[in-house]
């Protein structure tokens, strides 16, 4: 059923009226899109800041005192596949790292976390795998609990 009221309304509506409507429409049309434009662009700009943020870190630690330790578990992490999470458990617990300062132990955990996300996508898996309450750790949450141990113990 349709609203007589409102049929009457738009035929003596005065053409203008509607035109002046419509450009109304367009107009807020177009700042919603430049709003969201301008989101993005931030976005993008912030990630792009961000990555640059990021790989000057890794260059920094690259030249401070554990240079050889990191560059070795960056040539483990870029060779490492999907079922060498337990090579890599015993590789970083065995070197440096628990003793290290925490932005080292930082970085350690961010090359970790990326590179075992990037694997899982790779394989079609999602990105994480945290266990439910009870079950066994996974090697990421089981690296991070011996950092956290380093940090609350002194």
């Amino acid at each position: 059923m349709s609203n007589p009221f409102l049929e009457y309304g738009a035929k003596v509506t005065p053409w203008i009226a509607k035109k002046k409507a419509r450009a109304a429409e367009r107009e807020q049309s177009r700042a919603q899109q430049k709003a969201v434009t301008k989101a993005l662009q931030e976005r993008d700009l912030l990630m792009r800041l961000w990555k640059r943020w990021h790989k000057d870190n890794v260059k920094a630690e690259l030249e401070g005192a554990y240079q050889q330790e990191l560059q070795a578990l960056i040539n483990f992490l870029n060779a490492m596949k999907l079922e060498d999470e337990r090579k890599l458990l015993k590789f970083v617990l065995a070197g440096p790292w628990v003793a290290a300062p925490s932005e080292v132990r930082y970085l350690v955990l961010r090359l970790i976390s990326t590179k075992q996300a990037s694997l899982r996508e790779k394989a079609e898996l999602p990105p994480f795998d945290d266990p439910l309450p009870g079950a066994p750790l996974n090697t990421y949450l089981t690296i991070r609990n011996k950092f956290m141990e380093k940090t609350h113990a002194g």
